[in-house]
């Protein structure tokens, strides 16, 4: 038999996908969703704070995200690799810098990278 769980708010939002919530920065709900959405990213910069500015940068970094869980190829350049690193930190900053400091802790993309330099090129 199952066990009942409680269904809590918590539940719900832990259970939502990364593209439910990169689809909230759809063009859809730039005139319903975006007034409010904004205020979820702090520590972006207001020039920046665009919703279309939002929506391409955790766009990309779902598909970086997707390819990586689905054992896709993701580059063989330096450069790029670099630039997914560097933007999935600028979003972490933009939505919580506490949580950038935690999340530091994870990245270990730099000794990856490093150590398979020669290979990636």
């Amino acid at each position: 038999m199952r066990e009942k769980k409680a269904i809590t708010p918590g539940k719900v939002i832990a259970e939502l996908s990364f593209g439910f919530w990169t689809s909230l920065l759809d063009s859809r709900f730039e005139k319903t969703l975006w007034k409010n959405l904004r205020l979820s990213f702090p520590n972006c910069p207001k020039k920046l704070r665009q919703r279309k500015t939002m929506s391409s940068k955790f766009k990309g970094i779902r598909k970086f995200r997707k390819r990586i869980f689905h054992h896709e190829s993701v580059s063989w350049n330096y450069s790029a690799l670099t630039n997914y690193r560097d933007e999935i930190i600028e979003g972490i900053d933009w939505l919580d810098k506490e949580l950038l400091n935690w999340s530091e802790e994870l990245f270990k993309t730099d000794s990856i990278i490093e150590k398979h330099k020669e290979i990636i090129g």
